[in-house]
Order: structure tokens, then C-alpha cells, then sequence
């Protein structure tokens, strides 16, 4: 092993996995709590059933086009809705 790798490999070996463990949480912040409350307060979700389509799941919230609902939820194929599968739609104040 080279000798300039040497120290690394020694200081990676002496880490617990509690310390590794720490370094790779601490790495990527997680959503605090008013994070998480603010993106649920901007949305709510509509479950698909049989026989919906983009359209109809807009006529049923005011001031929402099936174009909203498409671009928030990255819908390419309108004919793709799956039963079952959730749509965030957005709210409107």
C-alpha cells in the first residue's frame, strides 16, 4: 500500500460504526417536522378509481385544470392513471 494511503486506511479501520454511522447521517439533513407540515399543508391526495380520468379528478376540486394536475404529478401518458394510485392536488386558497 502506498504510503500516502496508508494513514487513511488506518484512520478508516480505527472508526466504529457508530462513528461511521453518524458522519453518514449528518451528511444528509433530513426534513424537519415543519418541513414535512408545510409540504402536506400545500397538497392533498386523491386516490384513482375506476373509471376516473384527469379531467373528471379536476371537476371536483375549484379552481383546479387537469393541466395542474398533470404537470404536479408528472404525468406524461393521461391515459396511465392506475387505480389506486395517489395524486397530489393542489390546494387552493
Amino acid at each position: 500500500m502506498p504510503e500516502k494511503d496508508k494513514a487513511k486506511h488506518e484512520k478508516a479501520s480505527s472508526t466504529s460504526t457508530t462513528e461511521k454511522q453518524a458522519v453518514t447521517e449528518n451528511s444528509v439533513p433530513a426534513a424537519t417536522n415543519a418541513e414535512t407540515a408545510a409540504i402536506d399543508v400545500e397538497f392533498e391526495y386523491y386516490t384513482v378509481r375506476n373509471g376516473d380520468n384527469i379531467w373528471n379528478i379536476a371537476q371536483k376540486y375549484v379552481g383546479i385544470s387537469s393541466d395542474d394536475i398533470i404537470k404536479i404529478n408528472n404525468i406524461s401518458n393521461e391515459k396511465g392513471l392506475v387505480v389506486g394510485q395517489k395524486l397530489k392536488i393542489p390546494k387552493k386558497s
